[in-house]
This record gives C-alpha cells, structure tokens and sequence, in this order.
C-alpha cells in the first residue's frame, strides 16, 4: 500500500483526480520498473542501505518522482529483510564492545589499536565463525538487514498494481461511499456482498430501479467514525479489487484530502473486460471459530455459509447473510448475520427492516454498541444476538431453538431441506429478482396449473358425504361430493399433498407423500 505522497492527485475546485500518465510517461515507468525488479532479482543477501544506494543513481525526470517512489515503495513491500538467525546480535555487539573497551584500556601509550584482534577474540569466546562476526555486528538495524527474499513480479503487472494502489491511497481518507455496480450473474453480486461483509465494512445495499441496472451500495468511511479509522480504511482500501471484478461500476467519494483536511468529491469507474477468475473466500475469524465449536457441541444444529441474499422491498434494501443453520430432525432454517464494525445508527435501521423480512434471521451485535435483545418482539421471525468478545455456542443453539420452537408445534412439516441444490435456487431467485433470468414465472405457472388439473374431475354436494355409485363390479370407483364452501379448503389440500379417503363414510385427510419427501410449492417457498 502507497502513501498520499507517492499518489498523483489534482484538486480542481472542489473534486479530486488522479492525473493519467501520457502513454509514452507509462511506458518510460514500466522501463524503470524492469530495472528495479533486475535489480533486487540479483540482489539477494544485501545490505539494505546498498540497494537503496543503487536507486538512488537511477535518474526519472522530475514529474515522475511520485511514480518512482511509489514503485520502490511497492518494490520493497515484496521483500522479505533479516538479520542473523544463527547469532543473538545483542549479546555478539555486548561482546565485541567490553572486549574492545578492555584492550584499549591495556594499550601502552602510542600503541595502534587492532579491530582485527578483538573480533577474533570475541569469535574464539562465543565459538562462532569470525567471518560472520563483522557481517552480523549491525544487522538487527534496518539499513544493516540483508535481503533473504524477494517476489518477482512482470514490470506491466507492477504498474497495473501502482495504478490501483493510488485510488486505493485515495479512499483510506474517505468519509462516504457511493458506488452502483453491474454484474454479469448472481454468483458476482454474492461475491461482492460478500467482501463487503468479510471487510466489516458499514454498508447499505439497495437495489437499483429498474432491476436490471444491479444495486447501490452506500459505505461509511474510516473518518466517520470515531476510532479504528487506520484500520477500517485500509479494509475499505482493500475493497476496489472486488469492484473492479464488477461488469460495470461506477464510484463516488468524499475525501479529506491535503495537509489542511478539505473535503474533495472523488469519483472512479470502470468495466471489465473478461470474466473474472474464482477466487477463495474467507470468513470473518469469529465466524469459523463458531462454525468449528458448533461442530464439537452436541448440539443437532449445523451451520455452513449462506448464499442467500434477502430483498426487503419495504425498506429498499437487502439483508445478506453469513451463515446458515439447519437441524438434523427437521427442516427449519435459520440464517445470522454478524454485524462488524457497525454503529448504533446501522444496528437500527436493521431492527426496522425485520418488521418486514419473512426469514428467520439472528442479527449478531457486539455488546459495545449497547443494543438490548429486547428490541425484537418475539412474535417476530428474526432476534437480536448480543455477544461479548465472541458469540457463545450455547447461547446461539438456545436462540436457534426459540425461533422455531413455535412453528414444531404446527401439523404441517416443511419439506426437506436439500444442501445440494441451495445455490441453484438461490440463484434462479436472484435471477428473478435482478430480470437476469426471463421465462422463470410461465414455469411456475404451468407447474401449478398441472397441479390443480387434479381437482378438476371432482363434483360436490352439500352434505360433505360419500356416495358411492353402483356399477357393474367391485372395481367401481367412489365419487367424492363436497359443498361449495369447502372447495377451496380441499383444492390447497391436494396441492399441498393431501389426499382423500373413505373412512367409516367420513372424509378424512391423508398424506399422500412420504414425510421426507418435499411438495413442488414448500420447496419453491423455502429456497
């Protein structure tokens, strides 16, 4: 990472922008950058102070001194330097000093002193090589440090890097964020909202109207709140790599900028060219700890990583969460999201968005922001989770138990949750809410369709009785009659796999499906 020193940034009026290097100036850096990465290639095991020594000859032109500097600067960031890992470079410099102090005490008047003599000594007294003494007397200083390794890099990749670094220098003083981005599939959306939440950065993720132009995200900057600015900016910093995986996005900033702190209008874009290559994705720390002692309790809950992402069309916004948690008797789900590096003001408008979010969701708070789990009614699907330092397993299970407690008491099961095909449903989800995927609605409807045909071929009376007609055979099938006012009750019952037979002339419901086999709707209604 660069400083705002080594960033070429222009004020015009009240924006800020990054001066572009003229083709010829880049292709000159790109040539400077060929012979630093030569350089530190064939400088292995030296001094430090040397190699700074060998650039300082090298000559850029004045204008591009930025350039350079940030260059070396990203240069050295890919260096490994050390001092002796066989010798204590203390005790050695302790050693070398008493006993250079001793034999110039014992010196008769006039006579030279030997450097040579004492560093022989001294190697003779600590058994070490003396040929190593003089090499290892300073290396514990920086200047003094050897190079033990370095990282190659192609010198049009460094350049690349250097032109990232300068916006990414830019947005570690920003106080908001404004950015719209288009992706290509729901997988992409996944994986920005997903930094997002690996960066605990402070967000609001709003779909775009129409839905096809994707989503807004307004982000709070390092410098506006009250503390860890250094490190909420650097993960702020970190984010524009994901962005630029976007198909298109488009960025907006405010930053405090120069000695004197103006507030300048940052603005960046961009489209990408190819499709972006898969990338591992981390969790937040406390997250997997609670996934790996959720796995060593006993308890039957499991949790692994969402992929659903949660529209609130009541509010505008989306929740996006990072776990998953499914029982091993039953089918209830339950998702939580931990809220990171959030204020109070963030905590709040979440509370008001599970008025109106159909899923059971925990909202995981840290006890500093002084949020009370009191705040949710319970009659609500979602609950706050306040923890201190780290989130309780058993606290966690008791929740999770509380949320569905109340729906194991309803006759009717939901079906089987299938891992295997969350993200697919997850995505064709998306895809319908983001108009990436067109037909999805007539397949609906043509599966319910077929499924009402089932009810069709039945006639009713009023007197909900069974009749059976007389035919020529014991093979004669019986005729159901049921009231009107009961047509629609036994029309759901069939859709939802409940059929009908005679039981001491009394119709009673059966289940015409196997429990842990799941109907066409309860599937489409959990994913």
């Amino acid at each position: 990472m660069i400083s705002a020193d080594h960033v070429r940034a222009k004020r015009r009026g009240a924006e800020l922008t990054i001066t572009q290097l003229k083709p010829k100036d880049r292709d000159e850096m790109i040539l400077y950058a060929a012979q630093v990465i030569r350089l530190f290639k064939a400088g292995l095991h030296k001094r430090r102070e040397e190699l700074e020594s060998q650039l300082d000859d090298m000559i850029v032109p004045s204008y591009l001194t930025r350039v350079a500097e940030g260059l070396k600067k990203m240069i050295f960031d890919r260096c490994s330097f050390g001092g002796s890992e066989e010798l204590d470079v203390l005790a050695l410099r302790a050693k070398v000093f008493a006993l250079a102090s001793q034999t110039r005490a014992e010196l008769a008047e006039g006579e030279p002193f030997d450097r040579d003599q004492v560093l022989v000594r001294a190697a003779e007294e600590l058994g070490v090589n003396v040929m190593h003494i003089d090499d290892d007397l300073f290396s514990d200083l920086k200047g003094a440090q050897r190079l033990k390794d370095f990282t190659a890099i192609e010198p049009q990749t460094l350049m690349s890097e250097y032109e990232l670094a300068q916006e990414q220098a830019v947005l570690i003083r920003a106080t908001e964020l404004w950015v719209k981005v288009q992706c290509s599939d729901p997988a992409e959306y996944r994986y920005l909202f997903r930094q997002l939440k690996f960066r605990r950065l402070l967000c609001e993720i709003t779909p775009s109207v129409p839905a096809e132009d994707g989503y807004e995200i307004h982000i709070s900057g390092p410098h506006s709140i009250f503390k860890s600015s250094t490190k909420y900016g650097l993960q702020l910093a970190l984010l524009l790599p994901a962005l630029r995986r976007c198909r298109r996005w488009r960025l907006r900033a405010q930053v405090q900028w120069g000695k004197d702190k103006s507030l300048l209008d940052f603005r960046a874009e961009g489209a990408r060219e190819r499709p972006p290559e898969a990338e591992p994705q981390d969790l937040p720390e406390e997250l997997s700890r609670l996934m790996r002692q959720l796995k060593k309790s006993k308890s039957q809950w499991r949790a692994r990583r969402s992929s659903k992402i949660i529209h609130v069309p009541e509010r505008g916004a989306i929740c996006v969460p990072d776990l998953i948690f499914s029982h091993e008797e039953h089918s209830r789900r339950v998702y939580l999201e931990l809220l990171g590096y959030w204020s109070r003001e963030a905590v709040w408008r979440r509370v008001e968005w599970a008025e109106d979010i159909k899923e059971r969701v925990i909202f995981a708070v840290s006890s500093r922001l002084r949020v009370s789990e009191e705040v949710l009614p319970e009659e609500l699907p979602s609950a706050l989770l306040v923890y201190k330092g780290a989130i309780v397993v058993s606290a966690l299970v008791k929740l999770l138990d509380e949320l569905v407690s109340a729906e194991l008491l309803e006759d009717e099961p939901e079906p089987a949750y299938d891992a295997d095909d969350a993200d697919d449903a997850d995505d064709a989800e998306l895809a319908v809410e983001t108009g990436a995927s067109e037909g999805l609605d007539e397949e609906l409807e043509d599966e319910a369709e077929a499924e009402l045909s089932v009810s069709e071929d039945m006639s009713f009376s009023e007197d909900m009785s069974v009749s059976e007609e007389l035919g020529d055979g014991p093979s004669a099938e019986p005729r159901i009659e049921v009231e009107p006012a009961h047509e629609e009750e036994l029309i759901k019952a069939s859709l939802s796999g409940v059929g009908l037979s005679e039981v001491g002339g009394q119709i009673s419901l059966e289940d015409e499906h196997p429990r842990d086999q799941p109907s066409l709707f309860g599937d489409l209604e959990e994913d």
